[in-house]
């Protein structure tokens, strides 16, 4: 049998337009842009022992929102709010109930913040909340965000408890 170089010319041709218009890989074409925003509490806002953090999200998929909170000189110390990754509807919008201290806090900055995190990272802040009460409730470190996803952190006054 002998080889033919027009039975392969429409498959070449074919290729060589595909890579002159540039077809997206599944990655570019999977890939959302990570936007995420607090839209409540607003910077400077007054609360007081609890009140709903709420915004907008668009993350990658496999990835979960959390939203932390912490007394704002307490750097390093942050506590992971609502019980689980905040649900994100159709339209991009989340809403999570935050703490924001004891009574003791009164007068005090608290900085709100939401990250989106990996699969492992949601695990482990699911199984911090399944024992924080009884070791009554210690901080954690502020968690990674993943790639491309850079937090968002909004401070707050607190006035009541």
């Amino acid at each position: 049998m002998r080889f033919r170089w027009s039975t392969i010319r429409v498959p070449v041709a074919m290729i060589s337009f595909l890579l002159s218009v540039g077809v997206p890989s599944a990655v570019a074409r999977d890939a959302v842009p990570c936007e995420i925003k607090i839209t409540t509490p607003q910077p400077g806002d007054k609360v007081g022992e609890e009140g709903e953090v709420g915004g907008t999200a668009k993350i990658p998929g496999g990835t979960y929102l959390w939203v932390l909170s912490h007394r704002k000189n307490l750097s390093a110390d942050w506590w992971p709010q609502g019980m689980h990754a905040a649900a994100i509807d159709a339209d991009g919008k989340w809403v999570v109930v935050s703490a924001y201290g004891r009574a003791k806090d009164v007068g005090k900055q608290f900085e709100v913040a939401a990250v989106a995190v990996d699969g492992e990272t949601n695990t482990k802040l699911r199984e911090w909340f399944k024992t924080a009460k009884e070791r009554d409730y210690p901080p954690i470190e502020f968690p990674d965000a993943v790639g491309g996803c850079v937090p968002v952190k909004v401070t707050v006054n607190k006035t009541s408890h």
